[in-house]
């Protein structure tokens, strides 16, 4: 479920020109309870992979809980990609060589 999470965020991310710089993750439990974790990415990026593997690590920061899961809700804080911020803002490319 995290990494098909992943996939779609990662479309989105793509779709919108914007990149993820961090995660949270909240997931709630069938009694109630919910847990919370958040991590910054390394880089931004929209990669599927990059997203998964941290998102598979900030499942892996929450508590196991006998428990069953109700929901996993995956969060996403972005910055515009570097290349579409070139081709929306023309005069960033002016010092660069381009």
């Amino acid at each position: 479920m995290v990494v098909y999470l992943s996939q779609q965020t990662s479309e989105a991310l793509v779709e919108s020109g914007r990149q993820a710089k961090s995660l949270s993750m909240m997931i709630t439990y069938t009694d109630g309870e919910a847990s919370l974790a958040r991590a910054r990415m390394k880089h931004p990026t929209n990669e599927a992979d990059e997203i998964a593997e941290a998102a598979i690590a900030l499942l892996r920061q929450v508590p196991l809980r006998v428990v069953a899961l109700t929901s996993i809700r995956l969060a996403v804080s972005t910055v515009e990609s570097p290349r579409r911020a070139l081709t929306t803002h023309p005069e960033s490319t002016q010092n660069l060589g381009y």
